[in-house]
Parts: C-alpha cells; structure tokens; sequence
C-alpha cells in the first residue's frame, strides 16, 4: 500500500515478499491507508513512519502480527505515543508486535519491551 488505500475485509494475504524488507509480509503500507475487517487474515503488516492500520468493523480472522520500521538514525522509542491501531485499540488483542526492522540493514530484531494499549497506541512496557 504506497499512497493509496486497501481494504481486507476478509480472506487471506501470505507468502509475499516486499521489496527492501526481509522475509514475508502479508501487507506493508507505506503512505497509505489499511484497513481490515471480518474474516481478514493477513500474514504480517509492516508499518512505516506514521502508517497504521484502521479497523473497519468487527474482525473474526486470526492473529496478526504489526511488524515497525526503524532507520539508521532511529530507534524504537520514536514509535512510542504513536498510534498504530485505529479506530478500535480494543480489538488489540488480534495483534502483536513482531519486529522492528530497519530497512538500511534488512536486520529483523524482535521488539521486546514495547506493547501495544487499549487504545492503540504504541508505549513502553511499564
């Protein structure tokens, strides 16, 4: 998704590869607009910068793992008080954070003290 919008409103997004990042990613957005509901099941979404993903209605498909770019000159800490999940952070319990990857080095590290609150906003474990 790259200055556009997708809508998943069910169905399956796997096995693809983006350009730049490594392994597979079910979806990444990059200035653009996700939005999930019902049965969407996608296999990972990377999100860059200021991206998130926006819920559309009930969802019913299975876990989702979000998955933050950081660069050279950045660090996880610059997500924290963004949002990434909207507008229900309720439904946060189909996500979890994956890793953060850095796309200067295609190097994924697990994201470890960081969670995702009921509102969706990204924060430091307390």
């Amino acid at each position: 998704v790259y200055g556009g919008e997708f809508t998943l409103s069910g169905g399956e997004v796997s096995g693809n590869t983006a350009a730049n990042l490594p392994g597979n990613n079910g979806v990444s957005v990059s200035s653009g607009t996700f939005i999930m509901s019902g049965d969407a099941r996608p296999e990972g979404v990377f999100l860059r910068c200021y991206d998130r993903i926006t819920i559309g209605g009930p969802l019913s498909g299975g876990m989702t793992v979000i998955d933050l770019e950081i660069n050279i000159t950045a660090s996880l800490s610059n997500w924290v008080g963004k949002r990434i999940l909207s507008p229900d952070g309720a439904r946060k319990a189909r996500f979890k954070l994956g890793n953060a990857v850095s796309t200067n080095t295609s190097t994924p590290t697990p994201i470890t003290g960081y969670t995702i609150d009921e509102s969706g906003y990204f924060i430091a474990e307390p």
